[in-house]
């Protein structure tokens, strides 16, 4: 009994251990890299998975395509009950007929050969080429939106850390007031409208920590879990110069853009969709064989014995009424007299009799095998076949046009995205000198309001350019990085490596 409750002990500490380790698997640490955040929702993100799921009807479409080559088996079996009575014929009575159980099969192997058997094959590769791309699409465009709605995140976090900067400044700015008040070198409106800016500072940080988790909130949509608010993203990013030109960045999109390369496959589809349905127009065979049986039992096996025993009789009465003309005869018929007493019904033919009527339900009595083949050859259906050869063309068309639309687009996302991602490279210089300048001058205006010699409204004005110009780097750098994520979606591959 111990050995027993100590097994019951360790499968339960067993399952526990799957349980959280599941668990574990589902939900992010409280530390969370780009990495993986991508890898948990491309487990876990619903449309994405919706997506991706298709690859499995994909994959048995091919299975079935190559299956139509090989015959189809069906069996077949029945149970009948027949009533007794008086069997006719439309008007003629054929006697009197005794309940029978009847029971019968059929084992059928067919296979039917056509045009549509042969370019299925190819119809749905294509097809499953198709839904492979357009998932590896799905992929990438789900890790070029977690990655931009990380970035986005990152940007409410560093923004709550500059209002709460800004907020640590207008503390030291009341201070400083306060203290020049008590001495009686400021009136008091400077230390009111220093209050008012710290209120003012209070109100941002306010807004930073409802942006930082609203951010994280959509984050946490985008990876399919339930992220905790506390979760410190770790991955950085770094501002480079590109070294790209607007040239190489189309080719790489043109050759390898998830979404073009699964528009591609969908019109390389469409045009096997075109040699399928004209495979409409050409001869189709079908062979079958057939293997069949029956078993049949009459109910009461007295009346087949009455109609045995009738008919052996008269039989007898028939070989008797020869032998006696042939008796009469000047010279015997070849084979006469014969011997009448063969013909008695005895109790031996009424036992067989009786085993050979208990046949149902599996003593089956076997017919001849039978086999065809059929040739058909389409000579005129109407318009149909005209008309699914003309919609499948159609399509095929339309098709190609997507695609030459698509390449279009992606060439002007792409120049647009590498020119957005230059421009915000240079804005980010700028925005540097102008956040040091600023910085260098709410310095400078924080020391002569100490000594006396500025006004507050001045260190005011200092302390907004200051924070307007810590604002505008944080929102240049932010920008880049942003148009980075763009241009990345555009070409379909990373063009640099997050640290972190």
């Amino acid at each position: 009994m111990l050995e027993s409750a100590a097994t019951r002990w360790a499968a339960a500490i067993c399952c526990f251990a799957l349980f959280a380790a599941e668990a574990r698997a589902q939900q992010p640490d409280s530390a969370l890299g780009l990495d993986q955040a991508i890898s948990i929702a491309i487990v876990n993100n619903p449309d994405h998975l919706s997506v991706q799921n298709n690859e499995d009807a994909a994959a048995w479409g091919v299975r079935a395509a190559y299956g139509a080559f090989l015959p189809r088996a069906d069996v077949f079996s029945g149970f009948n009950y027949q009533g007794s009575g008086d069997n006719r014929f439309g008007g003629v009575s054929l006697g009197e007929t005794p309940s029978f159980l009847i029971s019968d099969y059929s084992l059928a192997l067919r296979m039917g050969i056509s045009g549509a058997t042969f370019f299925g094959v190819g119809q749905a590769r294509a097809d499953q080429r198709a839904t492979t791309a357009e998932t590896d699409a799905s992929r990438f465009q789900l890790v070029s939106t977690v990655t931009q709605q990380y970035i986005a995140a990152l940007r409410a976090r560093d923004g709550l850390e500059l209002a709460e900067q800004e907020l640590g400044r207008a503390e030291q700015n009341l201070a400083l007031a306060r203290a020049r008040v008590e001495v009686g070198a400021a009136i008091p409106l400077e230390r009111m409208q220093a209050e008012v800016e710290r209120g003012r500072a209070e109100v941002e940080v306010e807004r930073g920590r409802n942006l930082l988790k609203t951010e994280k909130l959509r984050l946490s949509q985008q990876l399919g879990v339930n992220l905790d608010l506390d979760t410190e993203l770790t991955t950085s990013f770094e501002v480079f110069e590109p070294t790209w030109s607007a040239e190489q960045v189309t080719d790489w999109a043109v050759d390898a853009n998830p979404t073009l390369r699964a528009t591609r496959a969908r019109h390389d589809a469409s045009r096997n969709s075109v040699r399928s349905a004209r495979s409409g127009y050409l001869p189709s065979f079908d062979v079958s064989v057939r293997w069949s049986g029956f078993a049949r039992e009459a109910t009461d096996p007295a009346s087949l014995i009455s109609d045995a025993r009738g008919s052996a009789a008269n039989n007898r009465e028939s070989c008797l009424l020869f032998n006696a003309i042939n008796e009469g005869l000047t010279q015997s018929l070849s084979g006469f007299p014969l011997d009448c007493t063969a013909l008695s019904f005895t109790g031996a033919d009424e036992e067989a009799l009786r085993a050979a009527n208990n046949a149902f339900p599996f003593d089956y009595t076997s017919q001849p095998l039978e086999a065809r083949l059929q040739v058909s050859l389409p000579l005129f259906q109407g318009f149909a076949q005209k008309q699914r050869v003309e919609q499948a063309q159609a399509n095929a068309r339309d098709a190609r046009h997507r695609v030459r639309a698509q390449e279009l687009q992606l060439r002007t996302d792409v120049v647009s995205a590498h020119e957005t991602l230059l421009t915000a490279r240079r804005i980010v210089a700028i925005e540097e000198q102008n956040r040091e300048q600023s910085a260098e001058q709410l310095r400078l205006e924080r020391e002569r309001y100490r000594l006396g010699a500025t006004s507050f409204v001045d260190l005011l004005n200092a302390e907004t350019l200051r924070a307007q110009a810590d604002r505008n780097y944080l929102n240049a750098l932010y920008d880049f990085h942003a148009a980075l994520a763009a241009l990345e979606a555009a070409v379909g591959r990373r063009l640099a490596e997050a640290s972190g």
